[in-house]
């Protein structure tokens, strides 16, 4: 770890056009501890293991918030021959690896761009073409799209792109081309909503003539492709000439961005990397002396490692399910919830994987309060409820159907009186194949009941009052 700063979260740009910026202002002033690793990570899981090490010993302090966008992972990349890319934003652990793996074949696939570009001969000073309005090419169009934006007094502009035919349409990240690339500029420099590519026409109601004409208009070879803008004049050039450099950096290489974390791996443009000057000491704070303040932590916190092999020792549980307690913050729960008799294991999935599956199913799960969970287990530990039940109890929680665990066993369990009717009934319907199989009935007596039974009385009790039953139903 290199570095360790105290920081205040700053404003940060949601909407960018040439005419203004708008501001998030909701974590404005908050402050937040960055920490730097070294450049010594050499493969995607190495890094989710570092940031998971790292989140661990900050939640082992006590000291830190939970939840979504309260630890974030900005990771930098870069690989041979391509660029350090600061990718900012990423909140899930498991979402690492595949970040930097497709950050990867991203810069690979430009620099494949590159060495294309040199075989065809293109240098910077081709991408100069004026931009012209090419509005007049669409004016008679059939796409809904275009009709919109003329009918709103947009107009449509375009400059030439020399040697760049199939590449714009390059596809650089799975479902991400070289043309998302230019769009994202686009969006950022000149606040339109995008691009229209030579390699991606015909194609949004956009006809083979039309496509000709715009040629036609912009001086277009073979080689060739275009960029088209729709928009007001001042913002659609911005943007044109914000792609032109773009372009342009293709030919040398691979630029150094700041890139956003998408969710499915993919990252978009969010501005070029910044400089060394934007970092400086905060001006209206004196300097601060930190020896005094090291000096009186007397004590450091447990590690994570300590408290998980202590929860493995005691209880008997798995590391797997005790790192989970760790990692969801759920230990002193899972110590009080195991306190009414169920079995540790139990408890721990039923906090941890069980959670999981019901929020993966869309269930509201922040809808059950410890207090469901408290009067889950102690009926679980009295006997009153089975296992099975345990999944569907916390879905009818979550979906609002019961407002306690006991409107469910009201509703649905089976109390011993009941039991024992249904035993009597089953014994009394198998009979015969009860008196010819004697004690090696129960296996299919057993199975009858709980198709029943399941999930409305613990199938331990179901056990030991069949046994009783049979016992007495052979002797009679």
């Amino acid at each position: 770890l290199e570095t360790l700063c105290l920081e205040e979260e700053s404003a940060y740009i949601v909407e960018s056009t040439p005419e203004f910026a708008k501001y998030r202002l909701d974590r404005l002033g908050i402050p937040l501890v960055e920490i730097s690793t070294a450049p010594d990570i050499w493969h995607p899981e190495q890094a989710m293991e570092a940031a998971l090490k790292i989140g661990r010993i900050l939640r082992a302090t006590g000291r830190v918030q939970r939840g979504i966008g309260t630890i974030r992972q900005d990771i930098n990349v870069s690989i041979e021959g391509g660029a350090r890319q600061e990718i900012k934003g990423i909140q899930e652990l498991e979402l690492i690896p595949e970040v930097i793996r497709r950050e990867i074949l991203r810069q690979q696939n430009l620099l494949k761009i590159q060495e294309e570009l040199r075989k065809r001969g293109i240098s910077e000073k081709d991408i100069d073409d004026p931009i012209y309005d090419v509005t007049d090419a669409l004016s008679q169009t059939g796409s809904q799209m275009i009709k919109r934006s003329l009918s709103k007094g947009e107009r449509i502009f375009g400059m030439r792109v020399k040697g760049f035919r199939g590449l714009i349409g390059r596809e650089i990240q799975p479902g991400r081309r070289f043309g998302t690339e230019l769009a994202d500029y686009a969006r950022v420099f000149g606040g339109v909503k995008g691009i229209l590519h030579g390699d991606e026409l015909p194609g949004y109601g956009i006809g083979d003539e039309e496509v000709r004409r715009i040629r036609d208009m912009l001086s277009c070879y073979d080689d060739d492709s275009f960029i088209l803008v729709i928009g007001k004049e001042s913002s659609s050039k911005l943007a044109l000439e914000s792609v032109r450099s773009r372009i342009k950096f293709s030919i040398r290489g691979v630029p150094s961005e700041t890139r956003k974390a998408l969710p499915d791996g993919n990252t978009s443009f969010m501005r070029p990397m910044p400089g060394a000057a934007r970092m400086y000491p905060e001006t209206d704070i004196l300097p601060v002396k930190t020896a005094p303040i090291i000096s009186k932590i007397r004590e450091l916190p447990r590690m994570p490692e300590e408290t998980v092999n202590e929860l493995i020792k005691e209880y008997g549980i798995n590391s797997e399910l005790a790192w989970d307690l760790y990692d969801e913050g759920k230990i002193q729960l899972f110590k009080k919830l195991v306190s009414y008799g169920a079995p540790a294991s139990f408890t721990a999935a039923t906090l941890t994987s069980t959670m999981r599956m019901l929020r993966r199913e869309g269930e509201s799960i922040e809808r059950i309060t410890e207090d469901h969970l408290v009067e889950l287990f102690k009926f679980l530990g009295e006997g009153r409820l089975a296992k099975e039940a345990v999944p569907d109890i916390l879905r009818g929680v979550a979906r609002g159907d019961y407002s306690s665990v006991h409107d469910y066993l009201r509703e649905r369990s089976m109390n011993l009186d009941e039991l024992d009717s249904l035993i009597d009934s089953i014994l009394e319907r198998f009979r015969d194949k009860v008196l010819e199989r004697g004690d090696r009935a129960f296996g299919m007596l057993m199975g009858e009941i709980m198709k029943i039974a399941r999930g409305r009385i613990d199938g331990a009790i179901v056990s030991e009052r069949l046994r009783a039953k049979l016992e007495e139903f052979l002797k009679a």
